[in-house]
């Protein structure tokens, strides 16, 4: 067991609280300044880290629908070119076997009908407006028949080797673009000798399963390959291109001008960027005007195309500079069975403006933050030497009727309390005091309804109400009893889980307390660990008392409750299904439902369930089932009363015991019954109880607690709201 320290024997005085208020209400101004700043700052990281999330998600987006468009821009062209394969099929290898046995030359062909033949068959199949002209290409690369039959017998006109290799091996493939090794000229254009062109390659295989020939249709770059990339600039600085294994690009970019404009480019606008702008960085903006002191070989790749021409695939949000050297972010893939990557970048600036923007409205807010905490915490400063004397004599001197008011307990959703002595008893009590001003009258009916509800009830287990009033002021005022003990989420919390017997001595109690008020035709709604108490009462020990009436339901079918259908009111983890979907059809079985969750409590140390929040709590309740007692502890509880206590926690009402006196009936038969008696109880609070770390009173509602001592080690003047997983819930 764990043993704390006894309380001083003289607590510490009004005035040193007082004092100690005034303290924090200096410090508070920078504590929330210090909050505030820590605050912006994890809050702008994460909108940062989400909005880098974001926008690479779209670049990832751009990147993959261009490279799924480039993907099926390459499969019609390669289906085109095999298709044409297939149809010159058998001239085509006749040919190419009687080639090989002999040298061709354009001059021996102009006689040579299957030649002719074979020419016009290919010559009337490929459109013009499509390909810019055609290859019949042994797999040694000799030129078997082209659109040019000076280009016959030799291998004048080289396909890419990787292109070459893929079709020799059976597969219709797409060359990148290359140089044309001859200038080309077609009704449209004309192509220089080491312009730009691609082509379609298609295998032709013979009957033993050999590629005897290839047939390439040749491309210009310039036209359907490049549109498929313009398609997806983005913005102002966005584009999408493509580039080969030596990270050269191979499509047109957006910013040719600016790259003659910058000596990246050639001057001539004829000249684009295919094969012409290799992906190197400056590491200087060219834009400034700054020049780079490196030859452009002795630059190191960008960030993506070192990356992507190893085979990667990947998205950068942090930023890398381009071949101009502007800070640009990006998501790229690399294709191997093409042999060239895909990339989609945007300027930095573009993409993280409205972030920027975010982050200078943030600054400005936070700003004007700083100076309102400072112009607090001045005020603050030069009032209190003021404040302190004054409220040290009105504190003294307040009453309320024939009580002296003594000192703050605490303060809650329903009002302050404070501990206070009748004037001619001279017995302790504790006083609620319902501040009115702007109270709506739904809360000043509720407390009303407390008050008189709990005076009604006579049961010794229940706390009693000695008095009612209203102040000057006209704040409405309740007076009760004063309590020195411990509520049993407290006693859970230091001293662990109970044994079976002392928690069912305990629920005997509040059965107690429950049959009267029942009998009454008022149901509690919020039995939960924190409103029970254990005191020593007129020399008996483990005395409980049952608290906080200011949820209690009249069940009358007349009666006029301030509960709304809708509305949600009691405290999740302890609350039945039915009080959590309608709060308005809750009976008696509610009430024993939370019995059994504070019985759970007891055994266990664990509520029902770990949740995460009220909404997951709720949850809980209504679609889960709990685990066994034994299980959630960890060890063997007594089967029959794991019984009652799992009784209690059935979701539908009609399986819980019909009555409390039944559940009284269930519990006095269990085995440890009686084993916890006045002699066990009187050894454990003599021996065993050291006091509470906190000291609280009885709050209804979403109460918080003022601590009343420096000393956190004073017994427990009376009751406290329970952990979080007890705070009530209103909806």
């Amino acid at each position: 067991m764990q043993h704390l320290n006894r309380t001083p024997d003289n607590p510490p005085s009004t005035e040193s609280l007082a004092m100690s208020r005034q303290q924090i209400n200096t410090a508070l101004p920078i504590a929330l300044l210090i909050l505030a700043l820590i605050a912006g700052v994890v809050i702008q990281g994460r909108v940062d880290d989400a909005t880098k999330t974001v926008v690479g998600k779209q670049l990832t987006t751009i990147r993959n629908s261009s490279v799924s468009a480039v993907r099926l821009w390459f499969g019609v062209q390669e289906s085109s070119c095999q298709r044409i394969a297939d149809l010159v099929r058998a001239p085509a290898i006749a040919f190419e076997r009687r080639s090989s046995a002999r040298a061709l030359s354009p001059r021996m062909l102009e006689s040579d009908a299957q030649y002719q033949e074979l020419r016009d068959l290919l010559a009337d199949n490929i459109d013009p407006q499509r390909y810019i002209g055609w290859t019949l290409q042994s797999a040694a690369g000799v030129v078997l028949a082209a659109w040019d039959d000076s280009l016959v017998g030799r291998s004048g006109f080289p396909l890419p080797p990787d292109a070459m290799n893929r079709a020799i091996g059976g597969q219709a493939t797409v060359s990148v673009p290359f140089r044309s090794p001859v200038p080309i000229e077609t009704p449209q254009q004309k192509f220089k000798a080491g312009d730009a062109v691609m082509a379609a390659i298609a295998p032709i295989i013979d009957d033993s399963g050999r590629c005897g020939a290839v047939l390439a249709l040749l491309i210009s770059p310039a036209k359907d390959f490049t549109a498929v990339f313009d398609a997806s600039q983005v913005g102002d600085s966005g584009e999408t291109f493509a580039f080969n294994r030596e990270g050269i690009m191979i499509s047109r970019c957006r910013f040719e001008d600016e790259l003659r404009t910058l000596g990246l480019l050639h001057p001539d606008p004829s000249t684009s960027a295919v094969l012409s702008i290799q992906l190197r960085d400056p590491e200087v903006d060219l834009r400034s005007g700054k020049r780079t002191l490196k030859p452009l070989d002795q630059q190191p790749f960008t960030r993506m195309a070192l990356d992507a021409t190893r085979g990667g695939t990947g998205v950068d949000t942090a930023g890398y500079n381009d071949c101009r050297g502007t800070r640009v972010i990006g998501a790229w893939n690399w294709l191997p069975e093409y042999g060239m990557g895909v990339a989609t970048e945007i300027a930095m600036e573009e993409a993280y403006r409205p972030l920027n923007v975010l982050r200078w409205s943030n600054l400005g807010l936070l700003s004007l933050l700083m100076l309102t905490a400072a112009t607090v915490a001045v005020n603050a400063i030069r009032s209190r030497r003021a404040e302190s004397q004054a409220s040290k004599e009105h504190r003294l001197a307040r009453k309320l009727g024939q009580y002296r008011l003594e000192e703050v307990l605490g303060a809650g959703g329903m009002g302050s309390v404070y501990k206070a002595q009748h004037a001619m008893l001279m017995r302790p009590v504790a006083i609620k005091v319902l501040d009115t001003k702007g109270s709506d009258p739904q809360r000043l009916h509720r407390f009303k309804r407390e008050v008189e509800l709990t005076s009604q009830l006579q049961n010794p287990h229940t706390i009693a109400v000695f008095d009612y009033g209203q102040t000057q002021n006209g704040d409405f005022y309740y007076v009760m009893e004063y309590l020195d003990g411990v509520d049993l989420s407290e006693l859970v919390r230091q001293y662990g889980e109970l044994p079976a017997s002392r928690a069912i001595a305990i629920l005997l109690q509040i059965c107690g307390s429950l049959i009267e008020a029942h009998g009454k035709g008022l149901i509690h709604r919020d039995i939960k660990p924190g409103n029970i108490m254990l005191t020593e009462c007129g020399g008996i020990y483990d005395f409980a008392k049952l608290l906080d009436f200011g949820l209690v339901k009249e069940s009358s079918p007349n009666s006029a409750n301030v509960t709304h259908e809708g509305s949600l009111t009691g405290t999740p983890m302890y609350m039945s299904p039915e009080a959590i979907r309608n709060a308005k059809s809750v009976d008696p079985r509610s009430d024993i439902y939370s019995i059994g969750a504070v019985g759970y409590f007891l055994v266990t140390g664990k509520p029902l369930f770990d949740a995460a929040g009220t909404l997951d709590a709720i949850l809980n309740q209504v679609q889960e089932e709990p685990l066994l007692p034994s299980e959630r502890a960890g060890k063997p509880i007594d089967a029959k009363f794991e019984a009652v206590i799992m009784q209690c926690l059935s979701k539908n009402p009609n399986d819980r015991p019909d009555s409390v006196d039944d559940l009284v009936d269930l519990l006095e038969a269990c085995p440890d019954q009686g084993d916890w008696n006045q002699n066990v109880a009187q050894q454990w609070w003599r021996d065993v109880f050291t006091g509470s770390q906190r000291r609280s009173t009885i709050l209804s509602g979403k109460d918080t607690i003022i601590p009343t001592h420096g000393d956190n080690e004073g017994l427990l003047d009376a009751r406290l709201t329970g952990p979080a997983q007890e705070q009530p819930a209103s909806r």
